[in-house]
C-alpha cells in the first residue's frame, strides 16, 4: 500500500512508517435452535485498531521521539490521517519508544483505537463530511453556531474547505 505522510492531531509524521496495520471486527452473534441448527447475525462493529511502526531518524530525531511521547501522556482523541482512507477520529492506546543495537535510528510502535462517532460517555457526536460540504453548511444543517463548530473542530482552518470523508464534530 503506497501512503500519505500519517499525520495524528498536528504530529505530522516526517516519513512513513515501515508498517501500518488496521484491523476491524464485526460483532457476530450465534443463535441456536432446537432441531433446525445455528443463524449468526451480525450485531454492530468494534472499535477499528490502527498500528504503526518505524523510526525517527536524523540529527531531529530525539525531538520527534519526545513529541510523540508528548502527545500520548497528554491523551486525548483527535484525527488520524492515513492512506487513501478517511480520516478516523482516534485515541492513542499504546506507544512504545526504543533503540536497537547499532543504529542511530529511535524506533517507535504505536496503537490506535477508533473512537465511535457518538462517544457515550462524553456526549460527543460527530458526522462524516460529504462532497461540498463546509462548516457552514453543517452549521445550517445541524443548528450548531458556526462559533460552535470552529471551536469543536481546531484543525479545519478555512470553514469553507473541508475534506470529503473527514469527520466533523458537531457536540
Amino acid at each position: 500500500m503506497i501512503h500519505a505522510l500519517l499525520r495524528y492531531k498536528s504530529f505530522l509524521f516526517d516519513k512513513n512508517p515501515a508498517e501500518i496495520s488496521l484491523k476491524g471486527e464485526k460483532l457476530i452473534n450465534t443463535q441456536t435452535f432446537p432441531f433446525a441448527g445455528s443463524v449468526l447475525t451480525e450485531s454492530g462493529t468494534k472499535p477499528k485498531v490502527i498500528k504503526s511502526s518505524g523510526s525517527f531518524s536524523g540529527e531531529n530525531r530525539l525531538n520527534r521521539s519526545l513529541e510523540i511521547q508528548r502527545l500520548f501522556d497528554n491523551g486525548g482523541e483527535g484525527m488520524l490521517f492515513l492512506s487513501d482512507l478517511p480520516p478516523v477520529n482516534a485515541v492513542m492506546s499504546s506507544l512504545s519508544i526504543y533503540e536497537k543495537n547499532g543504529s542511530t535510528d529511535i524506533f517507535y510502535d504505536i496503537e490506535f483505537c477508533e473512537v465511535p462517532a457518538e462517544n457515550e460517555a462524553t456526549g460527543e457526536k460527530y458526522i462524516t463530511a460529504q462532497s461540498g460540504d463546509s462548516l457552514w453548511s453543517v452549521s445550517a444543517e445541524y443548528g450548531v453556531p458556526i462559533e460552535a463548530l470552529t471551536e469543536l473542530n481546531p484543525l479545519c482552518i478555512d470553514p469553507w474547505d473541508v475534506s470529503e470523508g473527514g469527520r466533523i464534530r458537531i457536540r
